[in-house]
């Protein structure tokens, strides 16, 4: 048994969606939150379908 926290918190999560998406981004401040979405909306609004 593992102790400490959970598997699922120990996990990676953006390397593990980085390989099934087209554009990703981690907020590291609440100040980058507005810029990321709207790297996000514009990828998924304008961005190439294959990534």
């Amino acid at each position: 048994m593992i102790s400490g926290s959970y598997n699922f918190q120990e996990l990676d999560k953006v390397a593990a969606v980085e390989l099934f998406s087209k554009f990703y981004a981690k907020a590291t401040d609440i100040s980058q939150i507005p810029k990321s979405l709207f790297k996000v909306s514009d990828q998924a609004l304008f961005g190439r379908p294959d990534g």
